[in-house]
């Protein structure tokens, strides 16, 4: 029996409990950053997505999936790449759960969902927010935790949408996940709307 426990002591010991450092090793749907969405989608498949374009550039674009697919977490998921990659190389993505009139189950698989990021990834900060719209829509709010990582970052967050407020009673409260590189960051920030 000694020799049993002494055996599992060491071989508990001599592995390594180190956590990702690369935002390439956070995946969704089985898709992570730099990954090519021709891996997973057909290129027909992915010109049936709708496409997400940003006012002030259209360097990067992205494709949500149609209601029609299916995946195994999400009901739906947005990748972005650069407009004219033929490989589609992936820069960003983002899985999406319909919450409707669940804020506090939204909120409770938010927490799980920031609890497994904190054990799997190592990250530079984190910052955890609400987001009003500037008013804008109501008393809509999103509640938002960031991690930024020295390749990129990911974000978790629920939308509780205010169905009382015009700009937003056709929106769908929900929770999502999303990841992306530093080369995307740099762009919805300082290009998209600008």
């Amino acid at each position: 029996m000694k020799v049993f426990i002494t055996v599992l002591v060491l071989i508990f010991s001599l592995q390594s409990w180190t956590k990702a450092d690369d935002i390439r090793d956070f995946e969704i749907e089985g898709m992570s950053i730099g990954d090519s969405a021709l891996d997973f989608f057909s290129e027909e498949e992915i010109k049936k997505f709708l496409i997400v374009e940003y006012p002030s550039s259209k360097r990067i674009v992205g494709w949500e999936s149609p209601s029609s697919m299916k995946f195994k977490n999400y009901v739906a998921i947005t990748f972005h790449v650069k407009s004219n990659d033929k490989s589609y190389e992936i820069l960003s993505i983002k899985g999406i759960l319909d919450m409707e009139n669940k804020k506090k189950e939204c909120l409770d698989k938010k927490k799980n969902i920031v609890d497994e990021i904190e054990n799997f990834i190592n990250y530079k900060n984190k910052h955890s927010y609400e987001d009003n719209f500037g008013n804008a829509a109501g008393k809509s709010i999103a509640y938002i935790t960031d991690f930024d990582l020295e390749s990129g970052s990911i974000r978790v967050w629920c939308t509780v949408w205010d169905k009382e407020n015009e700009m937003s009673k056709y929106w769908i409260d929900n929770l999502n996940v999303s990841a992306g590189s530093e080369y995307f960051f740099d762009f919805l920030n300082n290009e998209a709307y600008k």
